[in-house]
């Protein structure tokens, strides 16, 4: 990046050991009172931040069940209410060909803030966004999701319109990017971080090259590592303003009812942490941490130091990055807070993996335009039916995700709702011919359900509802073996027979970034996390 003519010097990095941010611009500033501000003492090494084994991430299999309970729209093009609509490919009118985007959808491809011109405009707030009624108030079912949905469709603009603005490609890294992180001990977190959300390829190091040169991958590389801290340090906080005597009463009520289901557990929990406060000194030095910490891991990836306008005059400079995350970290915490309030719902990070196939019920492709242009699919009349014909056959002919931007969200009530009162209803109404031509199991399933002690109401089992899709990073390849059979009973039999072969020779070229950093630092010991005593912490130890 050319160094634009300007009247103020450029600000050094906090790489730079003689980085002294400017206390009155900082955001942190308003963490701490007058008298304990302390710039140096906030903890921005990312050595601090805490991952365990829940990094250790593989492939898994699409839960199937929820495939028609999804979004009709991507939520990369603006925020929509959550729908309970089916997922019919011949239902919408319009919809793209296989050859690619006429004029008219080239225009809805890309996000409203692709274009972003200047400096990122933050004008989100919760009170707002809810309309002054805090969401476990919201009566009704779709309301409240419907809410949640907005809420959380805005939280990902807000790490978009950050990864577009901010995260440029270093020009420090494109000689050797992997060697350049990786021969840091500091960047063990970093690197983990990528690991878990990026895959490389068959080619080894070339593959992970591209994926640090390319400056539309290194952009949801960024949303990746944003999303993916805040739903572990945010949202998977009992109560984010907690400090630590009140997270453990949090875990002592949460170990009381281990006997319970999660719904119960989930009760008990909304219903003190509705007695909590919300906006403490607390909560400010909480995001501080966090955003402070986030920020430290993503300038080994990117030139943060200054982003240039259209006016050359006009620089923006590390304080201008650290204020975008602390308003997207306080935004995430704030709605965090909301979600821990209510009670008779249970949130659920629905896993989506590297190297899935992509599914369009459960995922949102964030470079569609640039996958439709490479599509090894042309459009054909076969039989005087048009249909996608693989006209490319060398090329991987599957949509792969190459990276996972956001994990998308799943809520779970108890019992089947309205949904389930109609559908009893139609079953105890249903003519005596219709129901003689149903299957002997059937019939007496239903006869057993009529009738006491085993008659349903409608109020047994649980219910789901997708409130947002995850989002994705695809090319297109071919899956791998091991990624497509993991759990089936060709692969079990294979462990048995201790035969595994075919997978290892279906790796071969793949590397994982941190077999790179153990190579660099073969001294390197990964921390075993410490298992909780559940008798000490329950008070029935000694």
């Amino acid at each position: 990046m050319a160094s634009p003519s300007r009247k103020r010097p450029r600000r050094k990095s906090p790489a730079d050991a003689s980085f002294r941010p400017n206390p009155a611009l900082s955001p942190m500033r308003a963490a701490y009172p007058d008298d304990e501000y302390d710039e140096g003492a906030i903890d921005r090494s990312p050595r601090h931040v805490s991952w365990t084994s829940r990094l250790e991430q593989d492939a898994t299999k699409p839960d199937r069940a929820r495939a028609f309970r999804s979004p009709a729209r991507s939520s990369m093009k603006q925020a929509l209410p959550a729908e309970d609509e089916d997922e019919d490919e011949y239902k919408y009118e319009g919809r793209m060909s296989v050859d690619g985007p006429t004029a008219e959808e080239e225009k809805l491809l890309f996000s409203p803030i692709s274009g972003l011109k200047g400096k990122p405009k933050r004008a989100y707030r919760l009170g707002e966004l809810f309309g002054g009624t805090p969401l476990w108030q919201i009566k009704g079912d779709a309301a409240k999701d419907e809410t949640l949905c907005a809420a959380m469709h805005d939280l990902r603009d807000m790490t978009v319109t950050f990864s577009k603005y901010f995260c440029r490609p270093d020009p420090k890294l494109t000689k050797d990017a992997v060697k350049e992180i990786c021969k840091d001990e500091e960047n063990v977190t970093l690197v983990r971080y990528i690991g878990c959300l990026a895959m490389g390829g068959p080619d080894g190091l070339a593959d992970w090259r591209v994926l640090f040169q390319d400056g539309l991958q290194l952009e949801a590389l960024a949303m990746g590592i944003v999303s993916r801290a805040l739903k572990e340090h945010v949202f998977s906080a009992l109560w984010f303003a907690a400090d630590k005597k009140l997270e453990k009463k949090l875990d002592l009520l949460d170990m009381k009812h281990v006997e319970k289901d999660g719904f119960y557990r989930t009760e008990q929990r909304a219903k003190k942490c509705r007695e909590l406060s919300k906006g403490d000194l607390q909560f400010k030095r909480n995001v501080a941490k966090v955003s402070a910490q986030m920020a430290s891991h993503l300038r080994f990836l990117y030139d943060l130091n200054v982003h240039v306008a259209k006016d050359p005059k006009k620089a923006y400079y590390w304080e201008d990055l650290e204020r975008e995350l602390y308003d997207i970290v306080t935004f995430a915490a704030k709605l965090s807070q909301e979600m821990r309030c209510v009670d008779d719902v249970v949130y659920y990070w629905s896993p989506t993996f590297k190297d899935e196939e992509f599914e369009p019920a459960r995922m949102e492709c964030y470079n569609l335009a640039d996958m439709i242009t490479k599509s090894p699919y042309r459009k054909k009349k076969v039989d005087g039916r048009e249909t996608a014909v693989l006209h490319e056959p060398d090329k991987g002919h599957e949509a792969i995700v190459r990276i996972v931007l956001s994990l998308g969200l799943i809520a779970y009530r108890k019992g089947g709702g309205d949904l389930a009162e109609i559908l009893l209803k139609n079953e105890r109404t249903q003519a005596d011919g219709e129901v003689k031509r149903l299957p002997p199991d059937v019939r007496h399933a239903r006869s057993l359900s009529r009738d006491s002690p085993h008659k349903l109401t409608g109020e047994e089992g649980f219910r789901t509802r997708l409130i947002c899709k995850s989002a994705v990073q695809l090319q297109w390849g071919q899956q791998r073996l091991l990624t497509r059979q993991a759990g089936t009973s060709t692969h079990i039999g294979a462990v048995r027979k201790n035969d595994m072969s075919k997978y290892v020779n279906d790796r071969a070229g793949f590397v994982e970034l941190f077999d790179v950093f153990l190579e660099e630092h073969p001294t390197y010991r990964v921390p075993v996390p410490k298992e909780p005593d559940v008798e000490a912490m329950s008070g029935r130890g000694k």
